[in-house]
């Protein structure tokens, strides 16, 4: 858990509060804005299923990916709604 938690914390997802004076010992804050961000972005079941499959399909399986297809799939999904999301 610590191991993963620190990724998350390196990626900006997430922020730790260190509590001892070598940095061994520290507790979970919070999610960063980024965190939450990217939490919204797969949280719909449908989209998640989407981007597992889609990195799956293509053995690439960072984290950056996972946000890049779970967006287009958003954005699909917002233009067949008549939403222009052209950025």
């Amino acid at each position: 858990m610590e191991h993963h938690f620190r990724l998350l914390v390196e990626a900006g997802l997430a922020t730790a509060g260190y509590i001892s004076p070598n940095d061994r010992c520290w507790i979970a804050v919070r999610l960063t804005w980024r965190g939450h961000e990217y939490l919204d972005q797969v949280r719909d079941p449908e989209v998640w299923r989407f981007t597992k499959a889609a990195m799956r399909k293509t053995g690439i399986w960072s984290l950056e990916t996972m946000g890049a297809i779970a967006k287009s799939l958003i954005f699909a999904k917002l233009g067949s709604m008549g939403v222009d999301v052209r950025m």
